[in-house]
């Protein structure tokens, strides 16, 4: 079989992030809809109005007022501002094109800013597979989060033998979880140029003796 050029595996990252955004977007709509007081069709109706960065923000405002238990607060506010991050990245590289479609991908996409102008930014090849496996990581990880905010407010399930509830042993799988890393920004290669002439000018001059 022949080996996929470095083009044809940055087609199918972008494929698979679009792919894996869908199922954490459910997830992050699953973790809104644990707080809701409200009838399942009405909160249907308002996630489904929402854009997604309004989400993330909301379901940090949501948990930080009414999360009691000190693991599912820290973790589903983790999950929200992760999810934030890899949102930034996906609206990047969906609404973006490489600059070149030769053989091999450069490592830099441009997209159109709000007033019309192509901005170029920096996305090598490993940046992207590092982007991809935090988001499929983050998918388990988003279910037991949601799992153990049902199973905490139920509560409903005792111990066999003195053991731990339901509950309880799910919050101890939670915790002993590995967290996903939250990936870098993808940035625009002008920024990262600026910061680097910045740390260049901060650098002493080393003259010679």
């Amino acid at each position: 079989m022949a080996k996929l050029s470095a083009h044809s595996t940055y087609v199918r990252i972008v494929g698979e992030v679009a792919i894996a955004w869908n199922r954490l977007e459910r997830r992050l709509d699953s973790l809104i809809f644990h707080y809701f007081t409200v009838d399942a069709h009405v909160a249907g109706f308002v996630l489904g109005e929402m854009r997604n960065a309004t989400k993330a923000e909301f379901a940090k405002f949501l948990i930080e007022r009414f999360e009691e238990n000190p693991l599912l607060r820290e973790h589903g506010l983790y999950f929200a501002n992760l999810v934030n991050r890899i949102r930034e990245n996906r609206n990047i590289l969906e609404h973006a094109q490489p600059w070149t479609y030769a053989d091999r991908y450069q490592g830099l996409v441009f997209k159109a800013d709000k007033r019309g102008f192509e901005v170029e930014y920096h996305a090598p090849m490993q940046q992207l597979k590092l982007l991809l496996k935090t988001m499929q990581d983050a998918a388990p990880y988003a279910r037991w989060v949601t799992f153990c905010l049902h199973m905490e407010a139920g509560k409903t399930f005792d111990g066999i033998n003195g053991g731990p509830t339901t509950a309880e042993a799910a919050l101890r799988v939670l915790a002993s979880l590995d967290i996903p890393q939250t990936p870098d920004k993808i940035e625009p290669l002008r920024l990262l140029k600026a910061r680097k002439d910045a740390r260049d000018r901060r650098q002493p001059s080393r003259t010679k003796r």
